[in-house]
């Protein structure tokens, strides 16, 4: 749009900037052994117009139309009523809870009244949390799947061609958390496009499920500078939605997640818990450096609320130990 446009200027980017960058990033990816199933997402060949519905407890409520990425955000409002009738709990005993709705996506090459069987339907879950609990708020790349997101090179084929492997033991803790009534929001800088590979992932590999939030993805430039922001946003989101629950924030040292967590901290005290860092470093030259970036991220921060692990292992499963609710 042209709002976007102008502010791309006021930044320094450019739309040639951005093809250009495009064309760098395909190029890039020509190199790999590329998986069409992840990759097709970002490459469209050509605008399908669509409608799309959401269709909770039978009955149809009509979207808005997708922007140009193929993202479509609305908002519905359910009564007290209509969520009893429709909500799960997650566990005995906990107010936490689940339903289930259908999102039905019909291609439409031109208005007709005649009735279109060409769709789609996608089953989606809504998690409507209560007001207290605890909420493991987990990264994703280098956190609980190998990434090496420090790599460009290592990044794209562990994003695009290779089989995504999990950090070995976080599943059996993120389990065994789960099993002790915590719920689970996973804040990634990855694009809403890898949302199917990512949750097969969690499925395939046995970690709880939880609400998957991505990031939206085009070709400006911006998108790949913004990575702290996104976090800071979401999760700062996440929180203003239940101040009262406690929050255990789980990250890895390969990004900003110490910068952006200590940062939460200053803002949310009160709410979170404990601070988890998985240390990525790889050479015993890099230690000190790794060491003064922690202590200098976490300067306000108490030392008996944040922690640096190599193996999920080191971490205490028990919640009470962390949390008093």
């Amino acid at each position: 749009s042209t709002g976007d446009n102008q502010e791309n200027n006021e930044d320094g980017y450019s739309d040639s900037d951005n093809h250009l960058y495009e064309r760098a990033f395909q190029q890039e990816l020509d190199q790999l052994d590329d998986n069409p199933s992840r990759l097709s997402l970002f490459f469209v060949g050509k605008s399908v117009k669509i409608v799309t519905k959401s269709i909770i407890n039978g009955v149809e409520h009509l979207l808005q139309p997708s922007d140009e990425s193929g993202f479509i955000e609305h908002r519905l409002e359910l009564s007290d009523e209509e969520m009893q009738s429709l909500c799960t709990t997650t566990h005995i005993d906990c107010q936490d809870r689940t339903f289930d709705y259908n999102i039905q996506v019909h291609k439409t090459a031109k208005k007709s009244n005649t009735k279109n069987d060409d769709y789609k339907t996608f089953q989606c879950t809504v998690y409507v949390l209560a007001p207290r609990g605890v909420s493991i708020i987990s990264d994703i790349d280098d956190t609980i799947k190998v990434t090496h997101a420090i790599s460009r090179t290592l990044l794209l084929k562990h994003t695009f061609y290779n089989c995504f492997e999990p950090i070995k033991g976080m599943n059996d803790l993120y389990q065994k958390w789960h099993e002790r009534k915590c719920q689970f929001h996973y804040v990634s800088a990855s694009p809403w496009q890898l949302y199917p590979a990512l949750r097969c992932f969690l499925e395939k590999y046995n970690f709880p499920m939880g609400t998957l939030n991505l990031r939206k993805f085009d070709w400006n430039l911006k998108f790949f500078y913004t990575i702290g922001i996104h976090k800071m946003k979401t999760i700062s989101e996440i929180i203003e939605a239940y101040p009262s629950r406690k929050y255990i924030f789980v990250g890895d040292s390969g990004e900003l997640d110490p910068e952006v967590y200590a940062k939460l901290y200053a803002n949310y005290a009160q709410s979170i818990a404990h601070i988890y860092i998985r240390d990525i470093c790889q050479t015993s030259p890099c230690l000190p450096i790794c060491e003064e970036r922690y202590r200098k991220a976490f300067e306000f921060v108490p030392k008996d609320l944040w922690s640096i692990f190599k193996h999920p292992q080191e971490i205490d499963t028990d919640i009470n130990k962390l949390v008093s609710i």
